[in-house]
């Protein structure tokens, strides 16, 4: 009997030790990323201030080293703990060769915490600087060492990646966790929601699976919401998303974020729990488009990845761009005489908003870039449509309209229109392709094809533009905000588009000093009815040609193949198009002029 209690005794110690899990928790006032170097010396010294109140939380435990977050190699890092910068250590340690990067630096000897305030740090020595820092604001996160005098440089609102390694039974350490940071300067329109990201990181030495957030908008409570289905553990940095109710008034409102239960209980210390941001409320947001027109060509072999460039933008900025591929191949129905304007000793090259030239974007870098310069703000919202004209096939109504967020007693603009064809496939257009085979990288596909392919038809082909610098008187001198100005026009579609349902409409607003289009829109044009890639399969009127002149029963409009319009008058020999209007119907055929 003895024996087996001895047993139950040993296996019940056993089982109690084996739930005391020692934990290290890394605390801090940083995010887990260095974003840069503070100061410009190769050798100096940063530390953090750990005041009564956190110390007080984790009395008792061990205090076993430092994570020090370098900028730069180091040939000597002492890391060390003290109650007094420049004072007497409690504990310190040296390293020789620490790279750059959070290096985890334990104490020679550890230091029991006894409750009062006490600062962790390092000194390091080298060839670069390695004070390595992010961008937050803490007051306590940004003790420097420069000139022999240790500072507080909180006020430059960065804050050293250093953290205190603080060991504990799992069992026994606070709950604790810290908000980081929450987006600042976000914009929103009035009466909309908006979503704001940041930042928090866990000082808990269990696994936490939820937590709570108050929400503040200028000091007042608004509501609370909770976080679940999350799994985060000790020293883990995550990120959050709160969405905010509708604001009810335009100007700058202060939003707080505090975190109030981590896991089931309450947070262990409330002075990191609160971020705040500023948000900016507008009566409108108009959304930025920027046009990016390209010069391509069928007999350019780099072609192919400017058009998937192109397909790129498309994809990363769905709402934010709008592309137009001006053909200079004057042989074929590609071509667009109305945008012989725009063209350049080479190809493939392209222009973003008519300002900035970005050079053979076979690529999407050099344009995204240009495009995260610019942003994605305007003070000017553009919309239109476009329908085919009742009765016709090659006419289209076209109606802008801008609505400027501040009046202009001067308003320097003018509207132009461009039409754009998709997928393009009325004949076999023989793209030329130096992607072939491979020998250049892979391309969406373009390196399975020959060196002259027809796999992928022409898209967003300018048909036509209208006019190219923007049509004269076509936007009032003067505008009032929030007040829309609308211009309609009738475009007369040009003779070599394929298929009336595959165009789209795009508005293109012009600063007129500038020469800058400061915003665009696009749209499908409706009110196509069919197909007229073979113009010779449509009903065929009554036509001769005569003197020089074609003669037909009914309204007549003379194009070239290439879509340009000319005069009913001393043709020259070759190929047209001519549409005939009678009783509300549109007929269309070739015609050789002999």
């Amino acid at each position: 009997m003895r024996k087996n209690l001895l047993i139950f005794l040993s296996l019940l110690l056993f089982s109690t030790s084996a739930l005391a899990v020692e934990r290290v928790i890394k605390w801090g006032y940083s995010t887990t990323d260095i974003d840069g170097e503070f100061g410009m010396s190769s050798s100096t010294g940063g530390a953090i201030y750990i005041p009564a109140e956190v110390a007080q939380l984790y009395k008792g435990f061990t205090l076993k080293g430092v994570m020090a977050g370098l900028a730069a190699d180091a040939s000597s890092v002492t890391v060390f703990a003290t109650k007094t910068l420049g004072g007497t250590n409690l504990a310190s340690a040296t390293k020789s060769n620490v790279g750059n990067g959070d290096n985890e630096i334990e104490f020679d000897a550890p230091y029991t915490i006894d409750g009062d305030a006490f600062y962790v740090g390092y000194t390091y020595s080298g060839s670069a600087n390695a004070l390595g820092c992010c961008n937050l604001k803490s007051q306590d996160g940004c003790w420097v060492n420069i000139g022999g005098s240790w500072q507080n440089y909180a006020s430059q609102n960065k804050t050293l990646n250093i953290r205190a390694m603080i060991a504990g039974d799992s069992k026994e350490l606070p709950n604790d966790a810290a908000l980081l940071s929450l987006e600042e300067g976000a914009e929103v329109e009035l009466g909309k929601t908006l979503t704001l990201t940041g930042r928090y990181i866990s000082f808990s030495p269990n696994f936490t699976k939820k937590y709570s957030l108050l929400i503040c908008i200028d000091g007042v409570e608004q509501k609370t919401v909770e976080i679940s289905k999350i799994n985060v553990g000790p020293n883990v940095e995550n990120s959050f998303k709160v969405e905010l109710d509708p604001f009810t008034s335009v100007g700058t409102h202060t939003v707080s974020i505090t975190l109030t239960k981590f896991g089931t209980a309450d947070d262990a210390y409330a002075g990191n729990n609160t971020v705040t941001a500023t948000v900016n409320v507008k009566q409108k947001i108009p959304v930025r488009r920027h046009v990016l027109e390209t010069y391509t060509s069928l007999d350019c072999g780099w072609c192919p990845g400017a058009g998937v460039a192109m397909k790129r933008l498309y994809e990363k900025y769905p709402e934010n761009f709008i592309g137009i591929e001006v053909y200079g191949d004057y042989s074929t129905s590609l071509y667009a005489p109305s945008y012989s304007e725009f063209a350049f000793d080479y190809t493939p090259i392209s222009k973003l908003n008519r300002n900035y030239t970005v050079d053979t974007p076979t690529s999407t870098s050099g344009t995204i870039t240009y495009i995260n310069y610019l942003g994605l703000k305007s003070d000017v919202d553009v919309t239109v449509k476009g329908s085919i004209v009742p009765g016709t096939e090659n006419q289209v109504e076209a109606v802008a309209t801008a609505e400027f967020i501040n009046s202009l007693s001067q308003a320097n603009y003018r509207w132009a229109f461009a039409v754009t064809e998709n997928d393009v496939c009325d004949k076999e257009y023989s793209q030329k392709n130096y992607y072939a085979g491979g020998s250049h990288g892979s391309m969406d596909g373009w390196e399975n094809y020959g060196g002259y392919t027809t796999a992928v038809p022409p898209t967003h082909v300018a048909r036509a533009i209208y006019d190219y610098n923007g049509v004269y008187g076509s936007f009032p001198s003067s505008v009032t905000a929030f007040e829309p100005v609308e211009y309609r026009k009738v475009l007369e579609l040009p003779g070599n588009i394929a298929d009336n349902t595959k165009l789209n409409i795009i508005a293109l607003l012009f600063n007129t000093i500038s020469g800058e289009i400061v915003n665009a829109c696009e749209a499908q044009i409706t009110g196509g009815t069919s197909s007229i890639a073979d113009v010779q399969d449509t009903a065929s009127p009554n036509i001769a040609v005569a003197n020089g002149s074609i003669i037909a029963d009914g309204a007549l409009s003379v194009y070239t193949v290439n879509g340009e319009q000319v005069e009913n008058a001393n043709l020259k020999g070759g190929l047209y198009v001519v549409r005939v209007v009678k009783d509300g119907n549109t007929m269309t055929k070739k015609v050789l002029v002999k």
